[in-house]
């Protein structure tokens, strides 16, 4: 009885999914895309231009940030590391 209820309810959810495909169908045939769009035309139709002062303005910024960051990695380096006691500095007490 619970199967067949179920399988009822499935139809009857069916029919309707059919019912909206066909109307989509419909409104489709009744008014037929113009042109099919990509989704690379769509994007962007041509490739970009930076003129010369915005490429001088980027680059001095990533010079900036390179810059920064070896700096980090030179304290980095210099930074005191904690030394520990071996075993033979622990017996020359």
């Amino acid at each position: 009885m619970i199967l067949e209820a179920a399988l009822a309810g499935l139809e009857k959810r069916k029919r309707k999914v059919e019912e909206q495909i066909t109307e989509v169908e419909n409104l489709l045939l009744a008014n037929p895309p113009k042109k099919p769009m990509s989704i690379a035309t769509h994007a962007r139709a041509g490739k970009r231009h930076i003129n010369a002062e915005s490429r001088e303005r980027i680059a001095e910024g990533q010079k900036k940030r390179w810059n920064k960051w070896r700096k980090q990695q030179k304290k980095a380096k210099r930074a005191p590391t904690l030394q520990t006691k071996t075993s033979a500095d622990r017996k020359n007490r």
